[in-house]
């Protein structure tokens, strides 16, 4: 089975999420999942097919109401803009210059007019740092 067909498959999905988790490999919290970045180097290193990584990454931070309007809290990818810019920079590394790229990096240049960087969390406790 293709590795898009497999991401569509939500049982699928919830399965691969928690024997990740139970192996430590990946945290998944508040509908969130965040993989330890030398996993995430490893995996991707180990596939030809780059496709699926940035439709599953740019599918975490584009917004899925098309209602909502740009100055909207967009709390997906508020808090979350430097993962979002290493996926718009990975796929632009990976020849991917259609639409989504541009949309996620136009998206980005955006949210830090209005929210600004992310600011670093401490360590010890994962806490933002004001």
């Amino acid at each position: 089975m293709q590795m898009r067909a497999m991401l569509r498959d939500r049982n699928f999905r919830d399965h691969a999420v928690e024997r990740l988790a139970k192996l430590s490999l990946l945290t998944a919290a508040g509908g969130f999942v965040s993989v330890h970045p030398l996993i995430a180097i490893v995996a991707q290193a180990a596939i030809d097919d780059h496709a699926p990584w940035f439709e599953v990454g740019v599918g975490l931070f584009l917004r899925a109401s098309p209602d909502a309007g740009l100055d909207d809290p967009m709390p997906g990818l508020d808090e979350n803009l430097g993962a979002a810019a290493h996926v718009a920079a990975t796929a632009l590394e990976h020849d991917f210059h259609g639409i989504a790229p541009i949309t996620l990096a136009m998206l980005l240049c955006q949210r830090l007019t209005l929210v600004g960087p992310e600011k670093p969390r401490h360590a010890a406790d994962g806490r933002r740092s004001s």
